[in-house]
């Protein structure tokens, strides 16, 4: 959220101008708050970093790793928007509510910016400081100007609301006349804020941050639609209303860390593509920060959390352990970096992949199968510097080295398993005892009697099959015309592109029958069903992490779905889905 500014006559100047010339004329500007009396009660900035200052009324300690995180942010912010380093600090305050509102000028408020200036309520700091500190740099250099693309701006650099167009039903239906015409934050809704999130996230791709930031400077607040689509087609070449469209985004598409507030410093790797977590809960170290949450919620003042983030390679997926140790008292959470309008239910389109788990004080030996993209860890504990953790969050082996002890082979989900002493080769008969003896050769798994070829995405299958969510390969098939030969499911695809046409693979049918609990990593539910997350059903205990639930046609009057679960969902928005509970 922002301040309101009207444009100083140099911005006026600026209409129509080419971004070099755009850039240097703004950079010399300053867009202060114009009127404004600063409240006798707002803390000082006490505490100071590189490039922010702070102050706070929630805490009496800023710990060193919220400045440095802040300051990392504001280096971010400029290598995304192409600007130069200054040295202009931007104070940054958090705040109690009623401060807020006053500072704020709202009712209810997760906080606003000013010109080298934001102030944020505690509950809101750990979601909302890269999107006001986006707004303060850029303040720096370009007036707030149109909402739908002020506020578009530091959501697709520093996210905040966090959710795509295409996942928000108001904005995939919602007229790009009335973001345009707009003329207030708070009149987008959060609706706009994604759509502006998406779109000037797309202009930044095409069109470079130069001339985006160029092009927010040629725009009042109140300028008529009309010449906001003249303007964008003389500055861009191309028609706003085409490029909105092309720039939305869903759920499952490609979303930077930062958008998905998952700019925790890079955990150290281990050899294997897992992570080292090592910290202790001082708030003189680098990697602690301050609970404002919660010390805005009354929970303590002294409470801290070190978040770290990291990337899981293609090669890297599938089950992640941890081992080592660490204080009690606190907890550990690992979470997938995604949209806000990401759900548990949208992993089954990628994978059998876990979507965010609580570790210890929980059971320790828990297994998390993480798939491709960015992940984030959490650590919370009360600021203690004699608390810590000296943790390894590793797969247990690769595939690829084949690095198990001996009589083991390392399965493509990356764990070790018992292998028998004379496996069988691919495509020959086998005979299934359990999931943890490997009877088949290494890259084959025996499936309904037959050692069947495993993949992923660095392992391909051969002409004519694709990979399965199983991991697995099979013949591609028509998920909702049973086409399969008998014995065999037609189950969804591990393969987006397949997905989105309503083709899946063939793979042999288990025996699990409607609403039975499954395993999402192998195939053991019934012709016509398929093992997802329907937290409703209760079928996520012993082991167990899905449930068998029916196939259906979601464009069908009567697409085929029982009343326990009457929702037909569409896979990737493809013509076929699954029955849940609800949308």
């Amino acid at each position: 959220m922002t301040q309101q500014y009207e444009p100083s006559p140099a911005i006026r100047a600026m209409r129509g101008v080419s971004a070099s010339q755009a850039l240097a004329a703004v950079v010399a500007l300053v867009i202060g708050c114009q009127g404004r009396d600063e409240p006798d009660d707002r803390p000082p900035l006490e505490w100071h970093g590189e490039r922010v200052s702070f102050g706070t009324d929630l805490v009496d300690e800023v710990c060193a790793g919220t400045l440095v995180m802040l300051d990392r942010g504001v280096a971010q912010i400029e290598a995304a928007l192409g600007l130069a380093a200054n040295d202009e600090k931007i104070a940054v305050r958090v705040v109690a509510e009623p401060l807020l509102v006053e500072e704020c000028d709202l009712e209810v408020s997760g906080g606003c910016a000013r010109r080298s200036e934001i102030v944020l309520g505690g509950s809101s700091f750990h979601q909302s400081n890269l999107h006001e500190l986006v707004h303060a740099r850029a303040f720096q250099v370009v007036p707030y100007g149109k909402p739908l693309f002020g506020e578009g701006l530091a959501e697709a650099i520093g996210g905040g609301v966090g959710g795509s167009c295409l996942g928000d039903p108001v904005c995939a239906s919602a007229d790009l006349e009335d973001f345009l015409a707009e003329t207030s934050s708070f009149g987008l809704g959060h609706a706009g804020y994604v759509a502006g999130g998406d779109l000037v996230h797309g202009m930044v791709s095409d069109y470079g941050p130069a001339d985006v930031l160029a092009f927010l400077a040629e725009l009042e607040r109140d300028a008529p639609t009309g010449e906001i689509r003249s303007r964008y087609l003389a500055r861009f070449g191309s028609a706003l209303d085409d490029d909105y469209l092309a720039y939305r985004r869903g759920p499952l598409e490609e979303f930077t860390p930062m958008q998905l507030a998952c700019a925790g410093v890079p955990a150290p790797r281990t050899e294997s593509g897992g992570v080292v977590l090592q910290a202790s809960m001082d708030c003189t170290s680098a990697l602690v920060m301050n609970n404002f949450y919660a010390a805005a919620k009354g929970d303590g003042s002294r409470e801290g959390l070190a978040e770290w983030s990291f990337l899981v390679a293609p090669e890297q997926a599938g089950a992640f352990l941890l081992s080592g140790s660490m204080s009690e008292g606190g907890s550990l959470i690992v979470q997938r970096c995604a949209p806000d309008d990401f759900y548990r239910w949208h992993l089954a389109e990628q994978g059998p992949w876990t979507y965010a788990s609580t570790l210890p004080p929980q059971d320790p030996t828990n297994v998390l199968l993480l798939g491709p993209g960015y992940h984030r860890i959490r650590w919370d504990h009360a600021l203690d510097p004699s608390a810590a953790l000296d943790l390894k969050f590793a797969p247990q082996c690769t595939f690829e080295a084949q690095d198990c002890p001996e009589n083991q082979q390392c399965t493509i989900w990356n764990v070790c398993a018992a292998q028998v002493p004379a496996p069988a080769a691919l495509g020959q008969p086998c005979e299934e005892v359990d999931d943890e003896t490997r009877m088949c050769v290494v890259g084959a798994r025996c499936i309904g009697g037959s050692c069947t070829a495993e993949c992923d995405e660095t392992r391909p299958c051969g002409d004519g099959q694709a990979c399965a969510r199983e991991r697995v390969c099979g013949p591609v098939c028509d998920l909702l015309a049973a086409d399969c030969a008998p014995g065999f499911s037609c189950v969804p695809s591990g393969e987006a592109a397949l997905t989105a046409v309503g083709r899946g693979q063939c793979v042999a049918a288990g025996d699990g029958g409607f609403f039975e609990a499954c395993r999402r990593r192998e195939s053991s539910c019934d012709d016509g069903l398929s093992c997802e997350y329907v937290d409703e059903l209760h079928c996520h205990d012993g082991g167990f992490d899905g449930c068998c639930v029916p196939l259906c046609d979601p464009s069908a009057t009567d697409p085929g779905c029982p009343d326990e679960v009457p929702y037909c969902d569409p896979l990737a928005d493809g013509p076929a889905g699954v029955c849940r509970t609800r949308p």
